[in-house]
């Protein structure tokens, strides 16, 4: 069992990965203001990096829709897993369109209309 008391010890007992993670915040050894210090200089770090990379991220998203192109145009080699793996993504695009449509709406079973003012039977 972990030597972190409370809610934080069964997270770190629970989850062993973040266990030193759960060791540091307990031990609060850091002040909140010099925390605060390292997130913001380490989101700048992050952004510039993200940022500077970006000749890279493009150069690999070029090579990889060249091979997705390359085997959209040649039906013939395509395998049952490159079949499957279409599935699972139309299924996953199908999925993301549905769950815009019920937020558009408001609603999962349709638009609300109102009274029907046109068959009431006068």
């Amino acid at each position: 069992m972990s030597s972190i008391p409370g809610k934080l010890g069964k997270v770190a007992a629970r989850y062993p990965s973040i266990a030193s993670w759960a060791q540091k915040t307990h031990a609060a050894e850091t002040s909140l203001n010099d925390v605060r210090t390292q997130i913001w200089k380490l989101r700048g770090e992050y952004w510039y990096r993200k940022i500077s990379t970006y000749p890279q991220v493009m150069a690999a998203a070029r090579g990889e829709s060249k091979a997705f192109f390359d085997k959209v145009s040649n039906p013939g080699a395509w395998t049952y897993k490159d079949l499957a793996t279409g599935m699972v993504c139309g299924t996953q695009v199908f999925g993301c369109f549905c769950v815009g449509e019920v937020l558009g709406r408001g609603s999962v079973f349709g638009y609300d209309v109102g009274a029907d003012k046109y068959n009431q039977g006068h």
